[in-house]
């Protein structure tokens, strides 16, 4: 039984996901810059989408190895990679709208402030919705490198079955040196 012809796991597992984590990342940058102002299921809308494209990384990479494992550590991968982008999108996000984070800050400030007293100051409250916002999208990206494994493990389970790998040759019989039983073979040793 011949086995098809595979790539080595490890280019399998960068590249598929290296492309997906970078399509996922260009589609997370678009959500960041424009549609989160305009749609208010957007959030909702950006999981649903990073599912489906971690699925497809996993399922992608088990069908060229016949591996799940492969898929998990795609999936794991272009978490890792949309993760960072996300990450790194919208730490320019808010540095290139400071007055809109500012304005945020300063209304999150005030709503402490009423319902606490004067305990303290707008100044430290704004720091730490600053820093509130950059623990967020630190921990949004770590969610994702863990939904990236998670999601493309599943995409793995049901890619196995689908491989070259996984199917099964028909069988055939076994060679025969003497097809014809009748005819004697001439290599054979003589019978006493």
């Amino acid at each position: 039984m011949n086995s098809p012809v595979t790539q080595p796991r490890s280019r399998v597992i960068w590249q598929t996901g290296a492309l997906f984590g970078v399509i996922l990342g260009a589609i997370q940058l678009i959500f960041v810059f424009l549609i989160d102002a305009v749609l208010p299921v957007s959030k909702l809308l950006n999981v649903l989408i990073s599912v489906i494209v971690l699925f497809f990384a996993g399922f992608l990479a088990t069908r060229k190895t016949g591996k799940i494992s492969t898929g998990t550590l795609a999936g794991l991968v272009a978490g890792m990679v949309s993760g960072l982008i996300g990450l790194l999108g919208s730490i320019l996000f808010v540095t290139l709208n400071p007055d809109m984070v500012h304005t945020l800050a300063s209304q999150t400030a005030q709503i402490v402030q009423q319902s606490q007293g004067n305990a303290a100051s707008k100044e430290a409250l704004e720091n730490a919705f600053v820093t509130g916002l950059i623990i967020g999208y630190s921990v949004g990206a770590l969610f994702s490198v863990g939904l990236g494994a998670g999601v493309g493990a599943i995409g793995g389970a049901i890619g196995k079955p689908r491989t070259p790998a996984h199917m099964t040759p028909p069988v055939q019989q076994p060679y025969n040196s003497n097809p014809y039983n009748h005819v004697p073979d001439n290599n054979a040793p003589p019978t006493a």
